[in-house]
Parts: C-alpha cells; sequence; structure tokens
C-alpha cells in the first residue's frame, strides 16, 4: 500500500528538531542502521523498503516515493521511522565516568563520538544545552546505531553541577593547555567535557576541577585534534583507566 501524502509530509517534517520533537519520532536510513536499531529495542513507526523479497518485514514502497522521503544523496533501499526513545536522568542512570558535549555544532562530530562512546563502553553521554540534536538523521547516520545503545542524559549546566557536587564527580575539561593525560592518574569519579568545534568551552559556565590534554607527538606541526578524534582518544583514556 503506497504511503499517503499525509504520511509523507510527516516523514519529511522530522528532519526539522521541532516536528521530531512534537511527533517524537526520528529518521534512520540504511538496511544495517535500522537492523541495528531494531536490536537496541528501538520501537519502529515505520519501517519502508523498495525490495519486494522483504515485504514480509517491511512496508513495500516504490523508488519514486523513496526519492521523494530520503534526505540522502543517493537513497537507500531501506528506510525507518522510529519512536525517540526515554532518555535517561542523572537520578536513575547514576554515571561516575561520563562524558557531556558541550555546544557542538556538527551533526557528523557528534555521531562519531557516540560511536567511539559505544566502541569503548557504552560510555554515558550528557547532551548539553546547545548541542545540536542526537536524533537529527546526520547524527543518527553518523553514529552507525550506536544512538540506541549509548545512555544518554539531555540536561543544562546547571543539573550537570548539581550532580557532580552531590556525587563527588571530577570535572575534566578538554584543552589544549591541559594537564596531559598519559602524566595523570585519573579520579576514581570524573565527568569528561568535550567543547564547541570552533570556540571550545570559552563559554562554558562551570569551573573545571582539572584541565586536560591530549600530548602531541614532538615532531607534530598540527595545530589542534577534531572534536570527535579528541573525543575518541580520551574514550579509551577512561576505557582503560576504568579497567
Amino acid at each position: 500500500m503506497p504511503l499517503s501524502q499525509k504520511e509523507i509530509k510527516l516523514i519529511k517534517s522530522l528532519q526539522i528538531k521541532k516536528y521530531r520533537k512534537q511527533h517524537n519520532l526520528f529518521v534512520a536510513e540504511g538496511r544495517k542502521l535500522i537492523e541495528d536499531l531494531l536490536e537496541s529495542n528501538l520501537k519502529p513507526f515505520k519501517l519502508l523498503t523498495t525490495q519486494p523479497s522483504e515485504a514480509h518485514t517491511y512496508e513495500l514502497i516504490d523508488e519514486k516515493t523513496m526519492k521523494t522521503i530520503s534526505n540522502l544523496d543517493t537513497p537507500s533501499s531501506h528506510f525507518a521511522v522510529f519512536e525517540i526513545p526515554k532518555l535517561h536522568k542523572f537520578e536513575s542512570l547514576k554515571p561516575k565516568r561520563f562524558f557531556a558535549l558541550y555546544a557542538l555544532q556538527d551533526p557528523g562530530n557528534l555521531g562519531t563520538i557516540l560511536r567511539s562512546l559505544d566502541w569503548f563502553g557504552p560510555i554515558p553521554a550528557v547532551i548539553l544545552s546547545g548541542t545540536v540534536d542526537p536524533f537529527s538523521q546526520k547524527v543518527v547516520q553518523a553514529s552507525m546505531g550506536s544512538i540506541g545503545r549509548v545512555p544518554l542524559v539531555m540536561a543544562d549546566c546547571e543539573e550537570l553541577n548539581s550532580y557532580i557536587k552531590e556525587e563527588g564527580i571530577s570535572l575534566l575539561a578538554a584543552h589544549m593547555t591541559g594537564f596531559p593525560i598519559d602524566q595523570m592518574n585519573a579520579p576514581e569519579k570524573f565527568c569528561i567535557v568535550i567543547g564547541n568545534e570552533g570556540q571550545g568551552l570559552s563559554d562554558f559556565p562551570l569551573i573545571p576541577d582539572q584541565m586536560i590534554s591530549i600530548p602531541p607527538s614532538p615532531y607534530s606541526k598540527c595545530e589542534s585534534l577534531n572534536a570527535s578524534v579528541s573525543a575518541g582518544i580520551l574514550a579509551y583514556w577512561l576505557f582503560s583507566a576504568s579497567r
């Protein structure tokens, strides 16, 4: 049965954060990604395919409709709409070693960071105010399914501050001039903050307990690391400290 114009309009509206929030839905494209999200027990709202052989699991649509609803340059043969899962609260998750992501704007960076946190954990992530919506399609695609496995908390800086003070958690801020991580012992409980791609943590309202950095090679001429690369290295450091 073809999609109605009303259904197509709803699906296309999910590219906008306001409508994702209003309908509590998000989009994913590609069979592998969709299967990963299903394995993570995310609840599907619509499963669509152009492949007749999979019509027993997915709703069959034609390629013209797929091109209409797809947001990819080359549409996949599989498309899904999922319900946004219920996110964690500090008081229920009680994370002791986790990341906080502040004002990250690049969806690809956020998705890649979630993949790293998934690989080395999954390590919980606090999505702070000003950070791109983790359920935007570009984040979901870049996460390669990790969006369904990494525990997420949506919070503002005040909520983060209250939690870390209450739990005695050290706040570590990634910064170029920070103390090299290869020369320090990780605290028992800590939160690593990753800042905005361009401005870093220049306007971050909380005072870190310590600034930390990733030491470069003595021969390196590189000025800095991409936010997602930094987060990946720091995720490994957190993982190593937890063993």
